[in-house]
Parts: C-alpha cells; sequence; structure tokens
C-alpha cells in the first residue's frame, strides 16, 4: 500500500474526542528526527495527470485495486506520471524531493512505475499481451520499453485521450532516474512492498555514488523490509515508526495538550504527516505544534495541498514539509517564499 493509500486510509478514520470537540487524525512518520529551515515540497510522482482532485480534498479512499487512469482531470500540460520529463518538471517548478512507484520486472529491471497491471495506463493488450501476462512482472523491459505509458488516460469517460501517443518508449528505469537527476532527492516507493523488487533496487543504488544514497528516502509499512533496506544502505533515510505510537500523539496532543500547553512524551522526535484541510483546521495553534515539534526533534507533513492558495496559506510555515498532487500550483508560490526565508550566510 502506497504512502498515499495510507494518508487517505488514516486521515479517514479520524473521530471527535473529549468535550472540546477536537478532532483526532492518525498519521504516518516521514522524516525521522529531521529539521528544516523552511519548506521541503515533495512532489508525488512528478508533474502528472492527477486524480480528480475531489477525491482529494474528500479523502475518498480507492481499493488498491482501482485503475485511476480513468479518473483525472483535465489539465493543460503533457506530462506523465513517473517519467523523466515529469520529474524534471517537477524540479523545475520548485520541489525539492519527487517521489517515485518502482516494479520489477521479469528480466530483473527496477522500473519506476506505478501499476502491476499494465492495461490501467498503457496499451499492453494492444501490443499483444492478455490476461497475467500483462502483469509488470510478467514482461521483460524491452517489451515494457515500446509502451506507450499515457494510453488510457482521460477526463471525460473515453471521449478523448489527451495524452495518447505522448508517452511511447517513456517508461524509464531506477539507474536512468539516478543518472539524469544526480544530486536530487527522492522518496521511494516500492510497490507491493515486494522484498525482490526492494533488493533489485538495493543492488542498482549501490551502483552509484554513496553521495546519491543520502538523498534516497524510504516508506515501508514492514518493519522488516524498513530493517533491510537501513541495513544494506545506512545512508538512505528510513521511515518508519509504530502508528501507535503516532495515534498518541496526536490523539493526546488534540485532545488535551495544544489546550493545557504541552507536548505528550511520544510526539518526541516522531514526524508526522496530516491533511491540509485539518491542519488548517488548528488555526493559530498550527504554529504553537509546529514550535513544539521542531523544539522535540520532530517535523509535520502537510499533505493533500493541491491549489495554489493552498500553498500561500503554508507560507508562513516553517518547518514544515509540503506533500503535493500538483507541483505545477503548489512549487512556484512556495519555492518563492523559501528564496525570501532563506538569509545568505
Amino acid at each position: 500500500m502506497s504512502l498515499r493509500d495510507n494518508l487517505e486510509l488514516l486521515s479517514s478514520k479520524r473521530r471527535k474526542i473529549g468535550t472540546c470537540g477536537s478532532v483526532c487524525f492518525f498519521a504516518l512518520i516521514l522524516f525521522c528526527g529531521r529539521a528544516f529551515s523552511v519548506v521541503e515540497i515533495i512532489s508525488h510522482r512528478g508533474v502528472h495527470q492527477p486524480v480528480h482532485q475531489k477525491i482529494v480534498m474528500d479523502e475518498i479512499t480507492l481499493p488498491d485495486s482501482q485503475c485511476t487512469a480513468p479518473l483525472i482531470e483535465k489539465v493543460d500540460h503533457p506530462f506523465i506520471e513517473n517519467t523523466i520529463p515529469s520529474i524534471e518538471a517537477a524540479f523545475k517548478n520548485g520541489a525539492t524531493m519527487v517521489e517515485i512507484d518502482l516494479q520489477s520486472t521479469a528480466d530483473h529491471e527496477v522500473v519506476v512505475f506505478h501499476d502491476h497491471d499494465l492495461n490501467c495506463r498503457t496499451n499492453a493488450k494492444e501490443q499483444g499481451c492478455a490476461g497475467e501476462s500483462c502483469f509488470i512482472t510478467r514482461q521483460k523491459f524491452p517489451f515494457l520499453k515500446k509502451l506507450d505509458v499515457g494510453y488510457h488516460y482521460t477526463a471525460d469517460g473515453g471521449k478523448t485521450f489527451p495524452v495518447r501517443g505522448k508517452g511511447v518508449g517513456l517508461m524509464p528505469t531506477l539507474d536512468e532516474v539516478l543518472k539524469a537527476f544526480p544530486e536530487k532527492k527522492f522518496y521511494l516507493d516500492v510497490q507491493e512492498e515486494r522484498k525482490s523488487t526492494l533488493r533489485l533496487a538495493l543492488e542498482t543504488l549501490k551502483k552509484h555514488s554513496p553521495a546519491i544514497h543520502k538523498n534516497i528516502y524510504w516508506y515501508f509499512s514492514s518493519e522488516a523490509l524498513a530493517d533491510e533496506a537501513r541495513q544494506a544502505l545506512p545512508d538512505s533515510q528510513m521511515l518508519w515508526s509504530p502508528e501507535s505510537r503516532i495515534r498518541s500523539c496526536l490523539t493526546w496532543y488534540l485532545a488535551l495538550g495544544s489546550w493545557l500547553g504541552f507536548l505528550p512524551g511520544s510526539c518526541e522526535k516522531a514526524d508526522l504527516a496530516l491533511p491540509f484541510k485539518h491542519f488548517k483546521d488548528m488555526g493559530e495553534n498550527a504554529h504553537r505544534f509546529i514550535r513544539k515539534l521542531k523544539k522535540a526533534g520532530s517535523t509535520l507533513t502537510v499533505v493533500f495541498v493541491v491549489t495554489e492558495e493552498e500553498a500561500n496559506y503554508m507560507k508562513p510555515f516553517e518547518d514544515v514539509h509540503v506533500f503535493t498532487e500538483r507541483v505545477e500550483r503548489v512549487g512556484p508560490p512556495l519555492s518563492k517564499s523559501q528564496s525570501a526565508k532563506v538569509t545568505p550566510r
């Protein structure tokens, strides 16, 4: 299950607590013990054809098997998720990190692609595969490289396909991405948390400079996989903490701590993720919460920031990470805000 899936699932379990009516939100660990002086802008899959904003804003949890290619918004750009052009566009629009999805192939390549079933987004069926042979793990990279990764995207129920023909040959390998952006940060999402994919990704990463390892971030729900990645690539950043501790932190803080002025011990050295609309509901208390988290060696990531208006709302907040589906909207105002906050040495 991906980071986004987990955030949607966890935030959907929110409940009212106590007579004060404070809202409790479950969240995930992100950047362990790391505090930044300005906002970290994390682009989900680069500049891409986004799922309809209503799904994001209403925090609708889609099944893991749900194909999202026919659920996109109308957009005015040609970029397709998880491709080198989309990653490049994300960095140009102010992203400081890009989330990419990893899958492994029948010939042991690690490719940057989200779906297990190629029929959701690509023209794999039209190229001759059928049934389970259309699963990405059943195909070799030369076949995948011929596919159009934008073939099935539609915003009007199949009347038009805005990026069909524009994604031929654009499925990259992890190695290609690292070579194209050797100094950039990446959050690697190992799809379905396959151990075989992780191990192949680690082999790929070890072939690159140790300087690249420091720019690699992971998310796992499996502590065993997190431990394996940590041991194999100790300079990469591990993103796991027990969910019970995160639940305890947010439950106690939002129910009592925000009113009594204390930060629960479970909030120390634990970085949280919170949907934007719930972060905004905190009002002025958000500033106090962030200051307390920073003092405790913790940070907060605000997720589902998708509009320029929401980006402008985030400008006054320092030491906050932003995770966005629409970096082309959110990145420019926030990156300008970053520049304004940085004091030259």
